[in-house]
């Protein structure tokens, strides 16, 4: 079998419309998040984590193991950005707002 490059794919190939939709600003826009929001976390948690296959079988058991692998990614950033509590006047701790949000954002991502 014989790989056809993407310049010799003709006008009605998928490379011919990726092209186009690329060339919009919308399209480019799109592409572009795309590469910044969600790819460097899979990146961090396959490479750097090491993580890159489930221990469990079955659907609900996967989904328990990749919210708790989540939450340790979300943990470690906070605890390398150096997010604690910070203390009040009165002397009792109240909780950083980046982290308060990131927290929750951690923990709706473990709850069922």
């Amino acid at each position: 079998m014989t790989a056809i490059s993407p310049t010799a794919a003709g006008p009605g190939s998928l490379s011919e419309k990726m092209r186009e939709k690329l060339r919009t600003e919308a399209g480019a826009d799109l592409y572009r998040r795309q590469k910044v929001v969600v790819e460097p976390v899979f990146g961090q948690i396959k490479g750097a984590r090491g993580f890159r296959q489930v221990s469990f079988r079955g659907i609900d058991a996967v989904r328990e193991e990749w919210r708790l692998i989540c939450l340790t990614h979300n943990l470690l950033k906070l605890f390398r950005a150096g997010v604690t509590p910070k203390p009040t006047q009165g002397g009792k701790s109240r909780p950083n707002a980046r982290a308060t949000s990131l927290l929750s954002l951690s923990l709706a991502l473990v709850s069922p």
